[in-house]
């Protein structure tokens, strides 16, 4: 069974505790970091009895979403710990993010498509037809970013390989536009937007021998467009990089 864990002295940082992986966390623009955790500080088990959790989002109000990949689920669990569900029925729900009006956003890997939960609960549909789509990211104008294998899933002939790593970064733009932001990297497992960059983390550039962690920092040009994708950081920095919201957050960027 999966459960959350939560750092004791920096409340505002939840983590996942899962078999092999920490999911991606996403947290409003407002959101401010506390001070670096180190490997010995303190920590309490904040919620269990889950599948498989994969993206964790936390909204204004302190609300932290949860996707349950084997249940099919993401669950809201209160500041006070109480929990309520957010959506179910879902296939492979992964991804989490909110829209600039704070309406939740849910990436369905196997039903191949990003929805966003209206307030009557109902679901619209964003993205669809995509190859396996995981983490994403948003932008205040509405910009939306997903990682998938493919941009379309129709053409590709490999079956849904749920152990399969994204390779490819896309963008739905305010206008409603799907596109290929950036491609050719190596086991996506992050995302974070600002306003003038896009930082992925990765296991590097398909095709290349190294396996250390990655943080690519992805410029966003006048046009929406990406620039060219630099390492973040000397070599070997990061070790296996997931959900780089630490990152985002740090004062020199």
């Amino acid at each position: 069974m999966g459960g959350l864990v939560r750092a004791r002295r920096v409340p505002e940082i939840v983590l996942l505790a899962g078999a092999l992986l920490l999911a991606s966390v996403t947290l409003l623009p407002r959101a401010r970091a506390g001070p670096p955790l180190a490997a010995l500080d303190p920590v309490e088990i904040w919620a269990e009895g889950f599948g498989d959790l994969r993206g964790i989002a936390v909204d204004g109000q302190g609300n932290v979403f949860v996707a349950d990949r084997a249940v099919g689920s993401v669950t809201r669990i209160a500041p006070d710990g109480s929990r309520a569900p957010a959506a179910s029925g879902l296939e492979r729900p992964i991804g989490l993010a909110f829209d600039p009006l704070g309406r939740l956003l849910i990436a369905e890997e196997k039903a191949a498509r990003v929805v966003r939960v209206e307030a009557d609960g109902s679901r619209t549909v964003l993205v669809a037809g995509v190859k396996q789509p995981r983490w994403l990211a948003t932008l205040e104008d509405g910009t939306l970013f997903v990682s998938a294998r493919r941009l379309t899933r129709d053409i590709d002939p490999e079956p849904d390989d749920e152990s399969a790593e994204p390779e490819v970064i896309l963008q739905l733009t305010p206008t409603g536009q799907l596109r290929v932001f950036a491609d050719g990297f190596k086991q996506l497992q992050g995302l974070v937007a600002t306003p003038t960059a896009l930082f992925a983390a990765t296991q590097g550039r398909r095709g290349e021998a190294r396996v250390d962690g990655v943080v690519f920092q992805i410029p966003l040009l006048p046009d929406g467009s990406a620039g060219v994708a630099q390492p973040l950081g000397p070599a070997d920095e990061f070790k296996k990089p997931v959900g780089p919201r630490a990152i985002a957050w740090a004062p020199s960027i």
